[in-house]
């Protein structure tokens, strides 16, 4: 025992004197660089604040490695103000692969964990086969689209797949109870502040948290719409208002996902949240993101007897009264964020309206994917040739129009991977859906299936009814990277349901699709 006792502070005293040393070098760093002793990195052309910053994120490095939990938190926290950085940096590309440096960290550190493949592999199951097949078939019609651009195939298969990896990260997570719950509360509050953060641009207006200056690439920060223009779309942190609104939604669920799970303060934290995020749906002008958010009130309302086998009437009128209550005070508080909004939704939505686009939508989706199999044929045109981010390799980055012959996701993986890639994909996607069902079953009867429920009503509307509208929702980042963690968070609920207090971790489940 002394032996060991004493190998034990070696270890640790050489720790200390490690870290010791780093923050010596960082101290040393930041006086310099305050002082002007020591000249910002000017090959990078890194300002001061950014240069101590990535030398803080270099030494913490090695323990992050070691904590890939931590690391996953900040890497979900800097996906959704990337784009901040970037508007007040010129659009500045480097700050846009500053996530992948983040998430190489992540993978490194799930590698290391020895569990990692087998919870990916409990995670996926058998449907893993149809991704494979569907990967191994992108990256063969990556040939034809590298002779056009090299960088192409590069974009399409980052965008799509990168981040598939988390699926074993969020079966680690969901894998116990109190785990799955924190996670869930800990997205919903980052949603939450970005949601208010969106309520006060859509107040005060495009001047809040607006770079002054016109920024190449970025032709969307000041966006109105309506039925006379009269309706601001606010981009809160990010450079787009689709992807604000998408965000929207994303915590919507999320936090109605803990609100069914949880009790006592914890649900009325997740209540608050869910009130934050809804306003940030309703202020966003996004129709489909409203659509999609009534559908997640009607599964949370439902997942009681559906998912937990028991009626909860008390989860659904709290929930519906703090709704009411929040549109209520939006209303009287920001009648300003109301009225041209409510006008734009009821006139666009309701199918009795002369100006409802219902049948347009539905129409231009048939027409653009049926373009999309024709201009595609059965192999494709290669991969990348219709993802996001073409325009930068341009030279140009605000050209857009006719950078793309279709819009649509079918229609797009039409044109890129042809009737064979189509095929797959809706293949992969039914599969991915059924095993998260057959999950949620599983599991009935506790509270973790219930929340998994929520979920299953954001899965269904990112892998079909958005992916029918385009390819940017899904190969939007930010929501990406959420639809994997979250997948395979729904994939452990049969285990997190044995587990009711995080006692055990479950590396290697049994296959609920068997």
């Amino acid at each position: 025992m002394s032996v060991r006792a004493g190998s034990g502070w070696r270890q640790l005293l050489r720790a200390e004197s490690w870290m010791l040393l780093a923050f010596v070098a960082l101290a040393v760093l930041v006086g310099g660089l305050v002082t002007q002793v020591i000249a910002p990195l000017r090959p990078l052309a890194l300002s001061p604040a950014a240069a101590v910053l990535i030398l803080a994120f270099i030494i913490a490095v090695p323990y992050l490695l070691k904590n890939w939990r931590v690391m996953l938190g900040i890497f979900l926290v800097w996906l959704v103000l990337e784009d901040l950085f970037r508007k007040f940096a010129g659009n500045d590309l480097r700050i846009y692969f500053a996530k992948d440096v983040a998430f190489l960290i992540l993978l490194l550190g799930l590698f290391l964990d020895p569990g990692f493949r087998e919870r990916w592999r409990a995670a996926t199951g058998a449907t893993r086969f149809i991704l494979y097949a569907l990967v191994a078939w992108a990256l063969i019609m990556s040939v034809p689209s590298w002779w056009v651009d090299p960088r192409l195939p590069f974009i399409g298969l980052r965008l799509d797949f990168m981040y598939a990896p988390l699926v074993a990260a969020g079966f680690a997570i969901g894998s116990r109870r109190s785990s799955m719950r924190w996670w869930l509360l800990f997205a919903a509050s980052v949603g939450a502040g970005i949601s208010l953060i969106g309520v006060i641009q859509a107040t005060i207006g495009p001047s809040f948290l607006s770079p002054g200056t016109a920024t190449p690439g970025l032709i969307h920060l000041e966006l109105f719409r309506g039925i006379d223009s009269t309706v601001y779309r606010p981009t809160a942190t990010f450079v787009d208002p689709g992807r604000f609104a998408a965000f929207a939604v994303l915590g919507f669920a999320v936090s109605l996902a803990a609100f069914v799970m949880s009790r006592g303060g914890k649900r009325i934290l997740a209540l608050t949240c869910a009130i934050a995020n809804a306003a940030g749906i309703w202020v966003s002008g996004g129709r489909a993101g409203l659509v999609v958010g009534v559908l997640l009130v009607a599964f949370a309302a439902m997942a009681g007897p559906l998912a937990e086998g028991r009626l909860a009437p008390g989860r659904a009128v709290g929930m519906l009264a703090g709704i009411v209550l929040a549109g209520v005070l939006l209303t009287a508080l920001l009648p300003g964020v109301v009225g041209a909004r409510l006008r734009w939704y009821s006139e666009t939505l309701d199918p009795r309206s002369s100006l409802n686009e219902w049948s347009f939508r539905a129409e231009a989706a048939i027409e653009n994917t049926g373009r999309g199999l024709r201009i595609g044929g059965l192999f494709g045109q290669g991969t990348g040739t219709e993802s996001l981010g073409k325009q930068y390799l341009t030279g140009d980055s605000n050209q857009i129009v006719g950078l793309y012959q279709v819009e649509g996701g079918y229609a797009s993986i039409a044109v890129e991977l042809g009737a064979v890639g189509v095929a797959l994909w809706l293949a992969w996607s039914i599969g991915w859906t059924v095993r998260q069902w057959r999950s949620i079953k599983a599991g009935r009867g506790h509270r973790p299936a219930t929340g998994a429920f929520v979920l299953f009503c954001w899965m269904l509307s990112f892998l079909f009814y958005w992916f029918v509208i385009g390819f940017q929702g899904f190969q939007n980042y930010v929501a990406n990277a959420y639809f994997w963690l979250l997948s395979g968070v729904m994939f452990a609920v049969p285990f997190t349901a044995t587990d009711p207090y995080g006692i055990t971790d479950h590396p290697a489940p049994v296959d609920v699709a068997t």
